[in-house]
């Protein structure tokens, strides 16, 4: 996929983050030229590049269960965030002076 494929086929995309997500970052993985996340297996402490890791969250004295949801040991962890209110205020900006921002 080219990076015009790619806008195209992602800049109107609202609703589910959930229902959007890993097919957004399988696309992304494609039109940077990196391999996808790997399937989990049974052994999440084992699983270096995936979706949905799970995580215990310390929250002063609490604990909480989460999920990451794109992790890749050593390298990043990426959230996502939903939505289409911030396309206005980058619509006219050239990709190449966007940089990074929450999709």
């Amino acid at each position: 996929m080219d990076i015009d494929t790619f806008i195209e086929r992602w800049e109107g995309s609202g609703g589910s983050e959930r229902a959007n997500f890993q097919s957004f970052a399988n696309d992304l993985c494609d039109v940077l030229g990196v391999e996808r996340p790997k399937p989990a297996t049974e052994e999440a402490s084992a699983d270096a590049y995936r979706f949905e890791r799970p995580v215990t969250m310390q929250h002063t004295g609490t604990q909480s269960h989460g999920f990451i949801d794109l992790y890749r040991a050593g390298h990043f962890v990426m959230e996502a965030k939903q939505g289409v209110a911030a396309k206005s205020a980058l619509a006219d900006r050239p990709v190449s002076s966007i940089g990074a921002h929450r999709i």
